[in-house]
């Protein structure tokens, strides 16, 4: 089969196993359960599917219980795509959006961090400029040529 008709394939397959995971009544599909993607073999014979499961906590029992639905799951698909033969299902967990996720939330922390240093300059800025005392360095300098 042509590379085209796989990923026309795999697209499909995708489609339908997202919309047809909202509707398995199985108690161990817990969590944010979402099918990332399909993979199928090139001998068109096994697709590879790709689940995110948030979070982490739910990931056995979430593969389990997708594991336990392939052949309702399959049977489905074959319903919804034209072909001779619907690809056997196989559940991978996919890492990427908590990969993501985790350093979207490490670049979210750096950014917190810089906002409050630049509050803490401007803080100690408005100090000096305010402190009866303490003249900035620029005026200090003005005061004594006007003296001379």
């Amino acid at each position: 089969m042509t590379t085209h008709r796989r990923e026309h394939l795999e697209s499909t397959l995708l489609r339908v196993l997202q919309l047809a995971v909202r509707d398995l009544n199985d108690p161990r599909m817990e969590g944010l359960v979402t099918i990332t993607g399909v993979e199928i073999s090139p001998d068109m014979k096994v697709g590879h599917t790709k689940v995110s499961v948030l979070p982490a906590k739910f990931e056995p029992k979430v593969i389990a219980a997708l594991k336990h639905a392939a052949g309702h799951l399959r049977r489905l698909a074959g319903e919804e795509i034209r072909t001779v033969r619907i690809p056997d299902l196989v559940f991978v967990l996919d890492t990427s959006l908590k990969k993501q996720a985790e350093v979207m939330a490490a670049l979210y922390k750096v950014a917190l961090e810089r906002e409050a240093k630049e509050a803490a300059k401007l803080d100690a800025a408005a100090q000096v400029e305010n402190h009866p005392t303490v003249k900035p360095a620029g005026e200090a300098g003005h005061a004594e040529e006007h003296a001379r």
